[in-house]
């Protein structure tokens, strides 16, 4: 690769700058492994016959479909903090005199990632400017993001109290917590593995249904193996969702006494289902 040229503010003044690389790929980057991301260092030459300021910017790549979003990216000093750069907004790093040689300047690149970071391909071009002119050096940054939904929910094992089929309108309460976190809209699913068993024998619960909802949304009826959507949201932008979770047991007459317990499972995947606004 070549010099770039840059003009100058000045007649007659001449500035020649050139980058050690011409792109970046940081790969994918999961949404909450960014930290992980090792930043990249970018090594440029200038040589000029004027003092100069040395500025930095970011634009969408020319050369990509107009529908990728531009790549957020941050810059530092080496031993520096990082700083984000603003699109389309020239950032200066360097100054410097006039010299007989070629002066080296360093910095770091590193991708801005979050789960307010929508998933897809983003690429964007890091420009150079030399006292306010575009350099013919650029280098083009790209980085991918998954789709993503992470979930915790505590105690899933359930006990039930002792079941008194004398009271077969009664309810059994078990009462939970899912946190979730994404960066796409998001399904909340759950369901009981086999049928709840007798503590201490094979006896198992026959008739009685099970029903889960989060409130306010209304019941979903729990069946052995089959996933029951119980809840839907969006991308958790502004930080993790806490999604309130009921589940009871609609007791029946017919079955046994005493103390029964299942295990409920739930999973958080992202949401294909049209939206209506």
């Amino acid at each position: 690769m070549g010099f770039g040229l840059a003009g100058s503010a000045h007649a007659g003044e001449t500035a020649r700058l050139t980058a050690d690389v011409s792109s970046l790929d940081f790969g994918q980057i999961e949404p909450a492994g960014a930290a992980l991301i090792p930043p990249a260092r970018v090594n440029i030459l200038i040589s000029s016959d004027a003092a100069f300021q040395v500025a930095i910017g970011t634009s969408p790549d020319a050369l990509a479909s107009g529908r990728l979003p531009p790549a957020r990216l941050a810059w530092r000093v080496p031993g520096d903090r990082f700083r984000d750069l603003t699109p389309m907004v020239p950032t200066p790093i360097a100054f410097g005199a006039p010299a007989a040689g070629s002066s080296r300047i360093a910095f770091d690149l590193e991708p801005r990632v979050g789960w307010d970071t929508p998933p897809g391909r983003y690429v964007s071009r890091l420009q150079f400017f030399v006292n306010g002119v575009v350099a013919a050096d650029s280098v083009k940054v790209t980085f991918s993001v998954p789709a993503r939904v992470d979930l915790v929910v505590g105690g899933q094992p359930f006990d039930s109290p002792s079941i008194n089929p004398a009271q077969p309108d009664s309810y059994t309460y078990l009462r939970r917590s899912a946190v979730i976190t994404s960066n796409v809209a998001w399904k909340l699913s759950a369901w009981i593995e086999g049928r709840p068993r007798k503590s201490g024998s094979a006896t198992t619960l026959t008739s009685s249904e099970f029903r889960i909802a989060s409130p306010p949304g209304p019941p979903v009826s729990l069946s052995p193996g089959v996933r029951a959507v119980v809840a839907r949201g969006e991308p958790t932008a502004n930080g993790p969702r806490s999604v309130a979770l009921e589940v009871w047991i609609d007791v029946k007459g017919s079955e046994a006494a005493g103390k029964y317990r299942a295990r409920l499972h739930f999973s958080a995947d992202p949401d294909s289902a049209e939206r209506v606004p």
